[in-house]
């Protein structure tokens, strides 16, 4: 089944589902939209007009909240972000000062009133005096409101009316406009307020148990339902909507009972007045991460309002074909899903119910067909035939652990290797298959797809738990006596390869949770750590080549890449997504297109996807001397030169331990000068030269 839902006019560096609301504001005739993927911009109609990611500006994608101030611009609020702020006019983003709104809080609302900006935290209520100067940070006052004097930190709504009103978890609290003055209101109906409106010159508040109604000083029941999970409440045409996670409601007429069934998507923010004599709610879709949209409620009319967007921020691989066709899959969305996201060349988006559940790995044969490897015991592997439009199965039993799929790699006669719960399968071009049975092969892990590599003698590689597993299959797959099978683990600091890939030159480079390296003709590892090398972390978790033989590593850091013919090592994290939430998985796979020049990055919050530089980067030639370095008199010294400015240094002994930084440097005519003094005894010695994009490792010899 295939089924086509959008036209996307714009692809981004960062490609998400946008579609899970969490507020919105209109400037002039234009709404924006703020998302867990980050900024929409949208026109009166609802058509997209732009989108901004964290690769626009924005600090952070995870945004909660937006309230435009009187010079038209909007703030902000967001998770691991703080509070930015974004000139409509020239479509500049700018991060409020940390040191006065900091980037750990939960901004949950924002109300601007005048020229003072209310921010609901779970840190307190933060209040903004601007001065009317919203564009000028310096020389604002900024002072919190936190418990004791409230009875919580974590506040969840606002209103600001005759008095300021806080909705928290533990009821309400008021504040006169002066801030000196709280007034506190434990369970106005149930604990938990999300919400608070006036009606009708009366205060009405939302909690899990109903709504509730301010009078003489005191909250009193107006409405009584169990309702649990509540987001939002208006007050709309005389009747009262609310917004839940089982979906909108309305409250009948004269009734204290009753609801009438809107929608049965979980609703979240509610807006009476944006769009003249029509209701405006913001819905997120049946799962946590899949499309949500607009509705809009009048009285001749109701409408969903789709925006253009993948299936899910969450994917588990990516990979381009030959016509530039690229493939997306959402594992492990909700159980089940079988749903692929095909972003064609003119940007229109498909969707390909795939046939089995659970599609988790993706590969591209010789004959520009999709392979599909699904993680269920009634899985296995499907082929997408983009010609017939049409599925093919290859399954291994109707229920069985070799339906359980781990990865896929194709190889140059264009067999596909397959990693399943059992063995290894290589399945030929004529459908024939081949069983290797491995002991020691270790375990498969849910979230980790393993990745296949070949080199020039097609001999088969294969990331492991227990090292990096070799066949050599001699290429006579229907001879299993010739096979040469060897699981190979001398010079790793970790047996564990999260990924491993092939260079121009046939060599297999390895990614651990313990360094990075590559496989020498000795069957042994020459291994880079942080300490001999320009890696920028030591947890490596992907490792690929491009067509000018440079080696990219994602680290927990960012992306290092390594020139081996030059041995120099430089930092590329323009496009480095950062983990703010530190889940373990979230770097889901790396994938390098030579033929289109992409790099494409798979994660739990979206696919970022952008070109690699075209030329390899020429830069300086640092240069060490004497080397080595025979300690034969008393004062003998290590010169380094031809360095740039603000660059720093560090030598390492062979043990990685620190022996000298730049303190220990002196500079003389161009020159960085250490004395080799008792600290350095006879052995290897690595000298790290780092600039704010470049990390160069020198080695030299030290002789006593």
């Amino acid at each position: 089944m295939i089924l086509i839902i959008f036209y996307l006019s714009l692809i981004n560096s960062f490609i998400t589902n946008y579609t899970q609301f969490t507020g919105m504001a209109k400037v002039d005739s234009q709404f924006y939209l703020s998302s867990i993927g980050g900024l929409i911009k949208v026109n009166n109609n609802f058509n997209l007009e732009k989108y901004y990611s964290y690769f626009d500006g924005l600090s952070s994608h995870y945004l909660t909240d937006l309230s435009c101030d009187p010079d038209s611009n909007l703030w902000i609020g967001t998770k691991y972000g703080g509070l930015i702020y974004f000139d409509s006019k020239h479509k500049k983003f700018q991060t409020y000062p940390k040191g006065k709104i900091p980037f750990e809080i939960n901004i949950n609302r924002i109300i601007i009133e005048n020229d003072t900006i209310l921010l609901a935290t779970n840190s307190g209520l933060y209040v903004i005096l601007t001065k009317g100067t919203f564009a000028n940070f310096e020389d604002d006052s900024v002072f919190k409101i936190e418990y004791p004097q409230i009875p919580t930190n974590n506040i969840f709504c606002l209103l600001v009316a005759d008095d300021i009103w806080l909705g928290t978890n533990r009821g309400v609290s008021k504040i006169k406009k002066d801030f000196k003055t709280v007034n506190n209101y434990l369970k106005p109906l149930g604990d938990t307020v999300k919400a608070i409106i006036k009606a009708k010159d009366t205060l009405f508040v939302l909690t899990e148990l109903g709504i509730a109604y301010f009078k003489n000083e005191r909250f009193y029941p107006f409405f009584s339902e169990t309702l649990k999970i509540v987001y939002d409440f208006c007050f709309y045409k005389n009747n009262f909507y609310l917004a839940t996670h089982s979906g909108l409601f309305k409250i009948i007429a004269n009734s204290q009972k009753n609801l009438d069934t809107i929608l049965k998507d979980k609703t979240v923010r509610l807006y009476p007045t944006y769009k003249k004599d029509t209701l405006l709610a913001l819905v997120h879709g049946g799962a946590p991460t899949i499309i949500g949209y607009l509705f809009l409620l009048s009285d001749t009319f109701s409408q969903k309002i789709w925006l253009p967007t993948i299936f899910s921020s969450i994917v588990s691989d990516a990979i381009l074909d030959g016509n530039g066709n690229l493939y997306l899959a959402h594992f492990m969305v909700y159980s089940g899903v079988d749903f692929i996201s095909l972003i064609k060349p003119d940007n229109s988006i498909i969707f390909l119910q795939d046939t089995l559940i659970n599609s988790r790995s993706l590969a591209i044969d010789q004959k520009n067909r999709l392979w599909i490897g699904h993680w269920a015991i009634d899985g296995g592997v499907s082929c997408y035939l983009p010609e017939e439009n049409r599925f093919q199965v290859y399954q291994w039993g109707e229920r069985s652990l070799k339906n359980v799929i781990g990865g896929i790699g194709i190889d140059y006669y264009d067999t596909k290797w397959i990693r399943n719960g059992e063995n290894i399968i290589a399945l030929d071009s004529l459908g024939n298959y081949y069983e290797f049975n491995i002991l020691n092969l270790g375990k498969l892990e849910e979230f980790a797809i393993t990745k296949f590599a070949f080199d020039r003698k097609n001999r088969v590689y294969l990331g492991t738990l227990n090292g990096l597993l070799m066949i050599d299959h001699k290429n006579t797959l229907n001879n299993l006596n010739d096979d040469e099978i060897r699981i190979i683990t001398d010079g790793l600091l970790s047996p564990i390869i999260n990924w491993c890939s092939s260079d121009r030159k046939g060599r297999i480079w390895v990614a651990t949770p313990n360094g990075a390296g590559f496989l020498k003709d000795n069957f042994s590892f020459e291994i880079f750590t942080t300490q001999n090398s320009g890696l920028l972390a030591n947890e490596v978790y992907f490792v690929d080549c491009d067509k000018y033989n440079r080696i990219w590593f994602l680290t927990k850091e960012g992306i290092s890449l390594y020139y081996p013919e030059k041995k120099k090592w430089q930092t590329f994290n323009q496009y480095f997504l950062p983990n703010w939430e530190k889940r373990s998985n979230f770097y889901r796979s790396f994938t390098i297109n030579d033929y289109f020049g992409e790099v494409l990055i798979a994660t739990e919050d979206g696919l970022i996807r952008f070109p690699y530089p075209e030329e390899p980067f020429i830069s300086f030639e640092p240069k060490i001397y004497p080397n080595p370095i025979i300690k034969d008199k008393n004062n003998v010294y290590l010169k380094v030169s031809n360095l740039p400015q603000n660059v720093k240094l560090k030598i390492y002994n062979f043990l990685g331990k620190l022996i000298a930084t730049d303190e220990d440097f002196k500079k003389e005519k161009g020159e960085f000068i250490i004395k080799i003094d008792q600290k350095f005894k006879g052995g290897l010695y690595f000298l790290t030269i780092e600039t704010e994009e470049e990390k160069f490792i020198k080695k030299f010899v030290v002789i006593e």
